[in-house]
């Protein structure tokens, strides 16, 4: 939540961090019923193959958001 808020205009905080809990929220009730289906459908071996291929797409992305945020901090 700290580079969210260090992100945003001075403020505008609160606006950001009610949209951030409700992201939070919906992300919560989507990715339970979502995981359980895929558990359903697919079952617990091709669900984990899933998860994972998911978590490293993550950390792929925030790596270059990362490398995205130096370069914006450098130009400014």
């Amino acid at each position: 939540m700290r580079l969210q808020c260090n992100v945003q205009k001075k403020g505008n905080q609160g606006e950001y961090m009610a949209l951030y809990s409700i992201a939070f929220s919906i992300a919560h009730v989507i990715g339970h019923k979502a995981g359980l289906h895929l558990v359903s459908d697919f079952g617990f071996d091709n669900t984990w193959s899933v998860m994972t291929a998911l978590a490293a797409l993550c950390v792929f992305l925030l790596f270059f958001l990362k490398i995205y945020m130096k370069q914006n901090k450098e130009t400014k």
